[in-house]
């Protein structure tokens, strides 16, 4: 009887432990994730260029610049679309300067070609 005790106890701190953990896990992932939503706007606000983190993934994982720029734009539509939506801005002032500056850079991407929006070496 008591080793059905012991086991049942043991299972059940050991679902605790695990629930905990992944409770852990998924914060820190989401915390990850908005934070670099948040550095990525940050650079592309300050600098009007795509995030030097970007060209990896873009010119690596694709080759072309055409299609790397049209990437680019995606992940700003998605951007834009993120801002548009998050309750993690501050208030409503501060999410139409941000979408404000979000949508003058897009135009301005759709303009220049790969060169001109990646400068960086």
């Amino acid at each position: 009887m008591t080793t059905v005790l012991l086991s049942i106890s043991f299972a059940i701190i050991a679902i605790f432990f695990t629930y905990k953990l992944i409770l852990f896990y998924t914060k820190t992932m989401i915390q990850i994730a908005v934070d670099h939503k948040h550095r990525e706007t940050e650079i592309i606000t300050e600098s009007g260029l795509v995030p030097p983190q970007w060209k990896n993934a873009l010119l690596v994982r694709f080759g072309s610049p055409g299609v790397a720029k049209w990437f680019a734009m995606r992940r700003l539509r998605k951007l834009i679309s993120y801002f548009r939506h998050t309750p993690l801005v501050s208030d409503e002032a501060s999410r139409e300067i941000v979408l404000r500056k979000l949508l003058m850079i897009q135009e301005t991407w759709r303009t220049k070609d790969w060169n001109e929006l990646f400068p960086y070496e």
